[in-house]
């Protein structure tokens, strides 16, 4: 072992030593302070670290990366020399980063915002990650990491993070299986993730959280009354525009919804929605639902590709329960199917930019269709 007085006198070699002779000292010290690190005193310690942080810019990287997964393990080691492994590049970094409990949140935080994707991508895989890197790692916005970080059980990742995380889940396939296996995904943003996973996905919802549809339907509703309810405390009662807007936001605006919608008898909800799926004047959209014939009916459903079984629950139940299409019994249920299975889609986008321009033009198109 070397007295601090030779532990001084290297310092001053390490400054002025010939590179094959800088790495030899490199290699010699990292072999003392790893291998007696239990029997040196701290003054010992600190003037080894000094040694081998005045020689690390200096060195090859596989001496480096020999002395970062040692010392990836080991508890006590001073920070600086922790920390200057961890923002070496990824070879030598990657141990410390993922296995170093020496390492504080500002030095992760600080090696998130400055250094590559593989440097945040090891911190993704760390043991224990707290809320604040987590946060770190969502800012800084890269999929592929925010992705390794959901597949990370063991990180804490807050609840304003998660949120945005799922939020951005409708455009990012790869967030929705990670989060549907996180124990501690909040109901209410399950409910949220609910309606834009794939089916087999929500069969997994339903498994991992133990709750029915009709359960995440109830959660749901309770987010868009919370809305709804905070939108009317700043603007007074809502709309039905400013109501499909606070859906659209939380994502559940799909055909399967919709008719959720019309089976609660919300009609004018009902066509709100129809405006915003057609992209239409909300006015045009209570045209063909209230006003239209049939066949106006066949080309808003048909434009948004909706399997025959679905067109027949819609028209169904507005023939059912809207007067103005009383008029319109005679023609049967066949016929109209047979309408909506012969229209294809491009011939129902051309009636329905007609329609924009005058609505008159869907009124009565029976020799359309």
């Amino acid at each position: 072992m070397y007295s601090e007085t030779e532990l001084k006198d290297m310092l001053q070699l390490a400054e002025e030593k010939s590179a094959s002779g800088r790495s030899q000292l490199f290699e010699k010290i990292a072999d003392v302070f790893v291998d007696q690190f239990g029997d040196l005193s701290d003054q010992q310690k600190a003037l080894m670290v000094d040694i081998l942080c005045t020689l690390i810019e200096k060195v090859e990287s596989r001496l480096k990366m020999r002395l970062s997964r040692e010392v990836s393990h080991m508890l006590g080691v001073p920070e600086d020399l922790v920390v200057r492994l961890a923002n070496d590049e990824i070879t030598v970094a990657e141990p410390v980063l993922m296995y170093s409990k020496i390492l504080q949140d500002k030095d992760l935080i600080k090696v998130i915002y400055n250094r590559s994707v593989e440097h945040q991508l090891a911190i993704a895989k760390r043991q224990y990650i707290s809320p604040a890197v987590s946060n770190a790692i969502v800012e800084v916005g890269d999929e592929s990491i925010i992705t390794e970080l959901l597949n990370n059980k063991s990180a804490e990742i807050a609840e304003k993070t998660m949120t945005y995380i799922v939020s951005q889940s409708k455009r990012v396939d790869s967030y929705r299986y990670p989060l549907v296996r996180r124990e501690d995904l909040p109901i209410k943003l399950v409910s949220q993730l609910y309606w834009w996973v794939a089916d087999e996905l929500k069969a997994e919802i339903v498994k991992s959280f133990k709750v029915d549809e009709e359960g995440l339907e109830v959660a749901l509703e309770k987010v868009v009354r919370d809305e709804i309810n905070e939108t009317k405390s700043l603007q007074g009662p809502p709309p039905e525009e400013d109501l499909v807007r606070v859906l659209a936001k939380q994502g559940v605006l799909k055909s399967d919804f919709l008719i959720k919608v019309l089976r609660h008898g919300e009609i004018s909800l009902f066509s709100a929605i129809l405006a915003r799926f057609l992209k239409i004047d909300p006015t045009k959209a209570r045209i063909i639902i209230f006003e239209g014939s049939p066949e106006a009916i066949v080309v808003a459903f048909k434009v948004l590709d909706f399997s025959p079984k679905e067109f027949e629950e819609v028209f169904g139940y507005l023939l059912r329960h809207l007067p103005a299409k009383q008029s319109y019994r005679d023609k049967t249920f066949d016929k109209i199917l047979q309408a909506y299975t012969k229209m294809t889609q491009e011939k129902a986008l051309k009636y329905l930019k007609d329609f924009i321009k005058d609505p008159d033009s869907v009124m009565s198109f029976d020799k359309g269709v």
